[in-house]
């Protein structure tokens, strides 16, 4: 999908069960969200997550870090099937801040770097305190089947 310019807000899901699962597998969507969103920008990543993190690797990569770029050291280091989503989640992390909108326990997402919300329009609002009435807005409801490209690009 061709966007014309990066977003100050994305809001972004899989596409509901059963491509929410757990935050392993919503990775996809904030993966092609991270490509609409400015630097300084906010996602806001919507699924329900109902196995939590998903994944042991990961879920172990998220809980032992002290700090996003621990884990993008890491997997220079000691590449992982499952860390590599952690370092994706980092990645994203130091590019804009995410408002995850899940089942997932509050105090859980905000030890993995994390805003949490129960409803999107609670982080929408939240972003748009944060950023601004006039925040540039991207809405993608099936993420990981959407790569936003910038025109001219």
């Amino acid at each position: 999908m061709e966007i014309n310019e990066l977003a100050d807000i994305v809001i972004v899901s899989q596409g509901g069960a059963p491509k929410d699962l757990n935050l392993y597998q919503t990775q996809k969507a904030l993966a092609n969200a991270e490509q609409a969103v400015r630097p300084g920008g906010i996602i806001i990543l919507a699924g329900t997550c109902p196995e939590g993190l998903g994944g042991a690797v990961f879920e172990q990569w998220m809980l032992e870090a002290e700090d996003l770029d621990s884990i993008l050291e890491r997997i220079q280091k000691d590449f992982q099937i499952g860390g590599h989503k952690a370092a994706s989640f980092a990645r994203a992390l130091k590019r804009a801040g995410i408002f995850l909108v899940s089942g997932i326990d509050r105090e859980l997402v905000r030890n993995i770097f994390m805003e949490p919300f129960d409803h999107v329009q609670e982080a929408y609002d939240a972003a748009v305190t944060e950023l601004g009435q006039g925040a540039r807005v991207i809405v993608m409801p099936y993420g990981g089947s959407t790569l936003p490209v910038l025109a001219g690009k």
